[in-house]
């Protein structure tokens, strides 16, 4: 998300990367562009998102079929004990 750090946050967030890239990629210079790529590579390696919908009723079920991907990549997660109609 551009703007979502202001610029001495990622400052400083890009300095406290300076000893942690170089134990990971010694002859990679610690530049600014350099901490900055390093930085959204960890994020993308490390960024999960959970989304939750109540699977009952009309709104998951439409939710389903205009959006495959949340039905494609879901993992259901049920609460042990939770018991289900039908």
């Amino acid at each position: 998300v551009p703007g979502m750090f202001a610029r001495d946050e990622m400052d400083e967030i890009c300095q406290e990367l300076v000893p942690i890239m170089k134990k990971q990629y010694p002859r990679r210079p610690p530049t600014n562009e350099n901490l900055y790529d390093y930085f959204l590579s960890r994020v993308r390696q490390n960024l999960h998102v959970v989304l939750c919908f109540s699977p009952v009723g009309e709104k998951f079920r439409k939710r389903g079929i205009t959006t495959k991907e949340i039905v494609e990549y879901i993992m259901f997660s049920f609460l042990k004990g939770l018991q289900f109609p039908g």
